[in-house]
């Protein structure tokens, strides 16, 4: 129960954080964006920890399952941001790789922080 909790309050953290980010703390505050990754990194590792513990995974399939979980939804995320031409940088260039590359280790970090969480939570019950 207390897995949910913690993808419930992610998700809602990262949402009104997010809306900030729109009115330009994205512009202004360069470390925004690595904020905004890692925090939504943690609220999709919170959602895959939950699904996990539906399907009574151990620890660590649910850390593999985890982590490859905010992968794939952080790079679907990097092409939806391509796709719709929401990045800061042209396609293409050296900064748009690296900006790209960054933000979907900060996803990845986040997502391990859940994923340590979740299975330390599992663990002592």
């Amino acid at each position: 129960m207390r897995i949910y909790f913690f993808a419930l309050i992610a998700a809602l953290t990262t949402v009104f954080s997010h809306y900030p980010g729109l009115r330009g703390l994205y512009m202004e505050y360069w470390w925004y964006d690595i904020f905004m990754h890692m925090l939504g990194g943690l609220a999709i590792g919170f959602a895959w920890a939950a699904l996990a513990t539906l399907f009574g995974l151990s620890s660590r399939r649910m850390w593999a399952y985890i982590i490859f979980g905010t992968l794939a939804v952080g790079v679907a995320w990097e092409l939806f941001e391509m796709y719709f031409h929401l990045t800061g940088y042209p396609v293409g260039t050296p900064l748009y790789y690296n900006d790209t590359a960054l933000d979907v280790i900060n996803d990845i970090i986040g997502g391990a922080v859940a994923a340590y969480i979740a299975t330390r939570k599992n663990r002592l019950g």
